[in-house]
């Protein structure tokens, strides 16, 4: 996620893939749009349309997740980003239509497996062997395993894993398994 300052505001903006949006000032009140495509090490600038920057923005209002429930939420943003582009009623449609026929991005659940405690012992020495499984219910035959933290009922893992999901993320339920 980065930050970018347009007309005094504050946007934060999901970066799609190696794409990140930047604005430098040249001059008093001539503002010149760019993107920056970052892949691997090599870096390519280039201008852009205000088109394409307003395109990417109503891209990531729809695509927003956690705004489904309330589509005022969603038309609210979309207003708001029309006034402060001052794209005419005619030429948003338009741009609406051409954000909304692309791809959706992929989602992700980015789940971060810390610690547990005061396990019960499940071993003869007193101890346990424990070791975390974390799936989506809809998919449960693909499981994701944290490592095996050996003689210990309080086992610190701190490890991360990203979970794609495929269908409604609001019908999606995580099971932790320890």
């Amino acid at each position: 996620s980065i930050k970018v300052l347009f007309f005094n505001l504050v946007f934060s903006i999901q970066a799609r893939g190696f794409s990140v949006f930047i604005r430098s000032t040249i001059g008093w009140g001539y503002t010149n749009y760019a993107i920056l495509f970052v892949t691997h090490r090599n870096i390519d600038l280039r201008p852009i349309k205000i088109e394409e920057l307003y395109e990417e923005i109503l891209f990531e209002i729809t695509n927003n997740i956690g705004c489904e429930a309330n589509d005022v939420c969603k038309e609210s943003l979309i207003e708001f980003a029309q006034e402060a582009f001052k794209i005419p009623n005619s030429k948003h449609i338009e741009i609406l239509e051409a954000s909304r026929g692309k791809e959706p991005p992929n989602i992700r659940l980015n789940v971060e497996i810390i610690k547990a405690e005061n396990l019960l012992p499940k071993d003869s020495n007193g101890f346990s062997d424990p070791f975390v499984t974390i799936y989506l219910e809809s998919k449960s035959s693909h499981r994701y395993n944290s490592s095996v933290k050996t003689e210990t009922l309080n086992p610190k893992w701190e490890e991360h894993f990203s979970l794609p999901i495929t269908d409604n993320p609001r019908n999606e339920v995580l099971i932790v398994e320890i």
